[in-house]
């Protein structure tokens, strides 16, 4: 209930812009892609204009979340827990670390989880490594069309797209 809340009033206070032209593409006969999807802003937004969402989010401390929680308030999600890339592998994901708490459990106060980068050049002043697994999206299983891409891996932006086969049916990509 409480991330549903917090996507409602992401979207309501208009955070991103983009937010608001997505219904100009919907499609309910073809799928979405959310690749980094944190929070899940964007899956939450896509989900009443496409039959599926497609969503990627690498990193293994926000992923258990995502899974437990934004399935419940989206039914029409697949979740992958790896990194899109223009190989098949590891990769090292970088958590810049906010703070030292004395609650070890909270990811929330130790790692600025929203800047969390698998981008080779990127650097932060104290940080965490955690290897995660990349795959080129050629080699996920998807049963229907593309209609739209959503994007948001900083620097790594559309290095996935590589020799990409989804490019040949794709209407829409937003990065």
């Amino acid at each position: 209930y409480l991330l549903k809340k917090r996507l409602i009033r992401a979207i309501k206070k208009n955070y991103e812009k983009e937010l608001q032209i997505i219904d100009r593409f919907a499609d309910k006969s073809k799928d979405a892609l959310d690749i980094g999807v944190y929070r899940g802003v964007y899956s939450y937004k896509l989900s009443p204009y496409f039959k599926k969402i497609h969503s990627f989010e690498p990193n293994p401390l926000l992923f258990p979340y995502l899974e437990r929680n934004l399935k419940k308030i989206i039914t029409n999600i697949q979740l992958y827990n790896m990194a899109l890339s223009d190989k098949n592998g590891k990769i090292d994901l970088k958590l810049p670390l906010r703070s030292k708490s004395i609650f070890k459990d909270n990811i929330e106060e130790l790692f600025k989880l929203g800047a969390a980068s698998i981008h080779p050049t990127k650097t932060f002043e104290s940080f965490k490594n955690i290897k995660v697994k990349t795959s080129q999206l050629d080699n996920i299983k998807l049963d229907n069309k593309i209609k739209f891409i959503k994007t948001d891996e900083e620097d790594m932006k559309l290095k996935f797209l590589k020799d990409l086969k989804i490019l040949l049916k794709l209407t829409v990509l937003y990065y």
